[in-house]
């Protein structure tokens, strides 16, 4: 997009759903939405899908901060599916205190592991 451009952008952040693992990039939920709009007369959208295969919140908010922020967009939609035991467990932002994310192995990995 060009300074210039009147398109607003919509980022979408989420998990392995938002991102459409296993499925087409036609397939998505955010080509599905944005085909909507596109149906219902909003003209000027550009969809960017930032969706990471096994992303949280924090990852999200580290990768909107650090990366996606320099593209002004104009809407940041966040979809996360029913993995909130998982993401709880993984712990805050002190993950990237170092500069590399570290995630500690889940509670019940060591029963299902034997």
């Amino acid at each position: 997009m060009e300074d210039n451009d009147n398109s607003k952008l919509i980022i979408a952040l989420g998990n392995s759903f938002t991102e459409g693992d296993c499925t087409h990039q036609d397939s998505t939920w955010l080509k599905f939405l944005e085909q909507e709009l596109d149906s219902d007369g909003f003209e000027n959208l550009v969809f960017m899908n930032a969706g990471v295969c096994g992303s949280d919140p924090i990852y999200e908010y580290k990768l909107l901060n650090d990366k996606l922020l320099k593209y002004n967009p104009d809407v940041v939609i966040v979809s996360y599916g029913y993995e909130i035991i998982d993401i709880i467990t993984r712990g805050g932002p002190e993950r990237f205190i170092t500069g590399k994310p570290a995630i500690s192995e889940h509670l019940w990995e060591p029963v299902y592991a034997n």
